[in-house]
């Protein structure tokens, strides 16, 4: 399992991350039958980003690219840090830390009170209102790929960019219903069933079915997935996801589930 997810809830605002991290390592240190340990990355950058997140937007908030390159700059700055006390120094072991532990896309939803945005660094799949778009043109950029020196050895090319977030999706929250973000397992469910996730999206819950803003999501979806009669043989890849759906009844400033 290379995929990771996280979620925070504040007064200011809800955050929801998916990260997938890359099956391939540094051609060094990849051997017949090993996956790289790019869980790490996954794992640490979907703890890491909702706090970071919440105070850029004490001091600005207003979800515009602005706040995203700033968050890009601090991350790249503790992701640096982490990378240089690991390696001690030494280039090969820095370029080998980096292919092995912190390659991962990453997939972000943010609402406040009054507006929403979508945004990443790689593939995946995300949805507004039942809309769903596949990143797969974000093949192959990771968000670790700016930590690389101009040139490496690695198997992977670094690709010659700051590793700012692209906005995929941003409006008003007022006109939203649901949204999914989800890794590029999710691409396997969409493309065996193109309706499968509009359909879910579209049955929000009732207030009954919400305790403590959370909805009984896991079991709904369970069941939607032994309805389109989807076997795992179809799932080629981790697939996971976080869903923001407003309740039946709610009004537009009221809390999704």
């Amino acid at each position: 399992m290379q995929d990771a997810s996280g979620l925070l809830v504040s007064q200011r605002c809800v955050i929801g991350v998916v990260c997938d991290g890359c099956s391939s390592g540094h051609r060094d240190s990849e051997r017949p039958g090993v996956a790289s340990s790019n869980e790490v990355g996954a794992r640490l950058l979907a703890t890491m980003i909702p706090p970071m997140m919440v105070q850029l937007l004490s001091r600005r908030p207003t979800l515009e690219q602005l706040l995203l390159d700033r968050l890009a700059s601090t991350l790249r700055t503790r992701l640096k840090k982490i990378v240089a006390a690991s390696s001690d120094g030494h280039r090969p072991a820095r370029e080998r830390f980096i292919f092995d532990y912190l390659m991962t896309t990453i997939l972000v939803t943010v609402f406040t009170d009054r507006e929403y945005v979508v945004f990443g660094k790689g593939d995946g799949i995300f949805g507004v209102n039942a809309n769903i778009t596949e990143l797969e043109d974000e093949t192959g950029h990771y968000f670790a790929s700016a930590l690389f020196s101009p040139s490496t050895n690695g198997r992977i090319p670094a690709r010659r960019d700051r590793g700012n977030f692209r906005i995929h999706a941003r409006g008003s929250v007022s006109g939203v219903k649901n949204i999914i973000i989800g890794t590029d397992g999710m691409l396997d469910i969409h493309r065996a069933d193109g309706s499968l996730l509009s359909r879910f999206m579209d049955s929000s819950p009732s207030i009954e079915q919400v305790v403590d803003g959370i909805d009984a999501l896991l079991q709904e979806f369970r069941r939607a997935l032994m309805s389109a009669k989807i076997g795992e043989d179809r799932i080629k890849d981790d697939a996971t996801f976080v869903v923001f759906r407003r309740p039946l009844g709610t009004e537009a400033q009221s809390s999704f589930g």
